[in-house]
């Protein structure tokens, strides 16, 4: 479950995304919890961004192509 853990879909500290799925799972063992911190936060891939990464992604990304390049936002 990533960075959030079984504890954001179910039981009662879920709330709106709460998953009767996952609990039921969790409840009769189909799922197991496995603590994925030491992977997670060693692997570039899944750290989790910073601003200054969405700020940077979105402005060389998405902006410079609008503004420099010339293509039009939405267009295919």
């Amino acid at each position: 479950m990533g960075y959030v853990g079984f504890e954001a879909v179910a039981g009662d500290k879920a709330g709106a995304e709460r998953d009767k799925f996952i609990e039921e799972a969790l409840r009769v063992n189909k799922f197991s919890i496995v603590n994925q911190s030491k992977w997670l936060f060693s692997h570039s891939g899944m750290k989790i961004p910073s601003q200054e990464v969405f700020e940077k992604s979105f402005s060389d990304a998405i902006m410079r192509r609008i503004v420099e390049e010339g293509t039009g936002f939405g267009r295919y």
